[in-house]
This record gives structure tokens, sequence and C-alpha cells, in this order.
């Protein structure tokens, strides 16, 4: 599932694809440069980092690095377990700081899931899970 687009300056491409008992995580962003007269090149420099719980992966461009940054990993996460889970990109090249922290579960059988669990992120079963509650602006795929 797709949770947001990539726009320069506001958030980067960020989507999780689940595969059974896994999430695999591709972050993408395409950094601000500035052209370095005296180096005669375009300048991009920034980092990106991303998690779910303890799985993650990060990309860091140095001066002169390459314009966009990708971080792709996959997570393992056990059914019914709620997980701690951000990205973060710094573009130094404009001053963008882009955070999102957020909570993730996936069910492998079937769910009741009222709301009360406080999970942004939420990947359903194939067995007709009962899903209610929650405060809007929650991402739910299954």
């Amino acid at each position: 599932m797709k949770l947001f687009d990539q726009v320069t300056g506001q958030s980067p491409e960020f989507e999780l694809t689940r595969s059974g008992a896994t999430v695999a995580v591709s972050l993408h962003y395409d950094l601000w440069g500035w052209d370095d007269e005296e180096a005669g090149f375009v300048v991009y420099e920034g980092e990106a980092y991303a998690s779910i719980g303890d799985a993650y992966g990060s990309a860091y461009q140095s001066y002169g690095g390459d314009r966009p940054l990708y971080v792709d990993f996959t997570a393992s996460m056990t059914s019914g377990v709620t997980y701690q889970s951000e990205f973060s990109v710094s573009d130094w090249g404009d001053g963008t700081e882009l955070s999102f922290i957020f909570d993730t579960t996936l069910f492998s059988s079937k769910a009741l899931f009222d709301g009360s669990q406080y999970v942004d992120v939420v990947f359903g079963s194939s067995y007709g899970d009962t899903i209610s509650g929650g405060g809007g602006g929650d991402f739910i795929e299954g």
C-alpha cells in the first residue's frame, strides 16, 4: 500500500507491501540540489532512514552524490503484534526535515480489531476480519 507520494520538500514516496508474514518497505526521495559553480556540478546531500520494529534501512548522499535516495528492506512480523515504525528524511540542499512515526501490525488469522490498539497501518487477513474504531487517517489493507 502506498502511504505517500514523492514531493520534494514535502514527502518521500513511501510504500509497504505485504507478503505473508513479511512487509517490504520502499522509500524514495529526490533531494533538492544547488549549483556549486566552483565545483562545476549540482550538489545533492542528505539522508533517509526507515524502520519497522528492529528491521531498518538507510541511505546517504554526501557532497556531490546523486539526487535520489532509496531505502528498501524487508521486515518479518508476528501476527497481531504492533511494531513501532518510522521514516525520516534530511535534505541538506533545502533544509527539509521530514519525520513520520507510526505503528504497524498485520493479521494472519481472523482478527477482531476494535480501534483501541492505536495502530496506524493495519494489514488484515483474508478471513473476514472485523475492524472498527480508529481516529481517522489510518491506513488499512485487507
